[in-house]
């Protein structure tokens, strides 16, 4: 699996469909809006942040044992910091 953010950078949408009415410069509160929408409580919430912001260490792993060049793997790294930084989640 490979993000079209590598695959196609003149691509800016984060997502193919929308949340919280926006598919760009997705941010955690609009994660939270749609938390919302969908009754997901609060708790519930930090609990899949927490999930994913322990699953981008070996997401970093699996890139690293890729096929993909060097170049490609850093840029596939830095687009998951930037969009995690984005939903301001730590790794």
């Amino acid at each position: 699996m490979v993000s079209t953010a590598l695959v196609m950078p003149s691509d800016e949408e984060d997502l193919a469909l929308t949340l919280n009415a926006k598919k760009k410069k997705i941010r955690r509160k609009d994660f939270d809006a749609a938390f919302k929408t969908i009754k997901i409580e609060e708790k519930q919430g930090i609990n899949i942040y927490n999930k994913v912001s322990r699953f981008i260490p070996k997401a970093f792993d699996f890139i690293d044992q890729s096929f993909l060049t060097e170049t490609d793997k850093e840029e596939y790294k830095r687009i998951i910091r930037e969009r995690a930084n984005r939903l301001e989640l730590q790794f």
